[in-house]
């Protein structure tokens, strides 16, 4: 008689290499294939405190629709109402492109110590600039 048992062990060895593989290839898979993240803009910014107001005014980079802009000063939410953008030229505009300021009205009793500007593009919101300010 012969002896065929070593051969269930060899089916057995390939049939678990195999799924091992496959298990390995869907984790790949699914890290691999994750969306990519956002591109954030740049923006290189100067700010400045008045005592109800604190302009920032875009020194370069990106242009920024005021509808992505979330601004918070002395760490609370700004609504959007008392966010304005003042274009180099003048007037009014809707996005805060190199030479333009934004506009923050800040009245209440405390003086604006700090400024933060937040990208948000509706899923997440990234902070692309601070500044705080030196009390007189």
């Amino acid at each position: 008689m012969m002896d065929e048992s070593a051969v269930s062990d060899i089916i057995g060895a390939i049939l678990l290499i195999g799924l091992v593989g496959l298990g390995v290839t869907l984790i790949g898979v699914v890290v691999v294939s994750q969306p990519l993240p956002q591109a954030l803009p740049h923006v290189s910014a100067s700010a400045e405190n008045t005592s109800t107001q604190v302009l920032v005014k875009n020194n370069g980079g990106d242009a920024i629709g005021l509808e992505s802009i979330l601004v918070r000063v002395n760490g609370q939410a700004i609504p959007g109402n008392r966010i304005s953008i003042i274009p180099e030229s003048g007037g009014t505009g809707t996005s805060w492109k190199i030479g333009s300021t934004l506009q923050i009205d800040c009245p209440g009793p405390d003086k604006p110590r700090s400024v933060q500007v937040v990208y948000s593009d509706g899923s997440s919101e990234q902070v692309i600039f601070t500044s705080y300010f030196v009390p007189p």
